[in-house]
C-alpha cells in the first residue's frame, strides 16, 4: 500500500508488483472491537475506487501496521 502523509491510500500494490491507483475514497470507517480481550481489534477501513473503475474495500490493521484487501 502506498499512502498519503495522512494515511489515506494512494495506490494498492499486489504481489508481483501490480499497482492500482486509488482514484477516490468513497467511504471510511474505524472498527474498534474485542477491547476487553488480550487481542483487541483496531482497523481503519476504506472503500476506494481504483483504476479501471473498480470499488475495493481495504483496511489498515492499526495494531499490526499491516494492510489488507477485503
Amino acid at each position: 500500500m502506498i499512502c498519503h502523509a495522512d494515511g489515506i491510500p494512494r495506490a494498492l500494490i499486489h504481489s508481483g508488483g501490480t499497482r492500482r491507483v486509488v482514484l477516490s475514497v468513497r467511504d471510511e470507517w474505524l472498527i474498534q472491537d474485542r477491547w476487553w480481550t488480550d487481542q483487541p481489534v483496531e482497523r481503519h477501513y476504506f472503500e476506494v475506487l481504483v483504476d479501471p473503475g473498480r470499488v475495493v474495500t481495504v483496511f489498515h490493521d492499526l495494531r499490526e501496521d499491516e494492510w489488507f484487501e477485503h
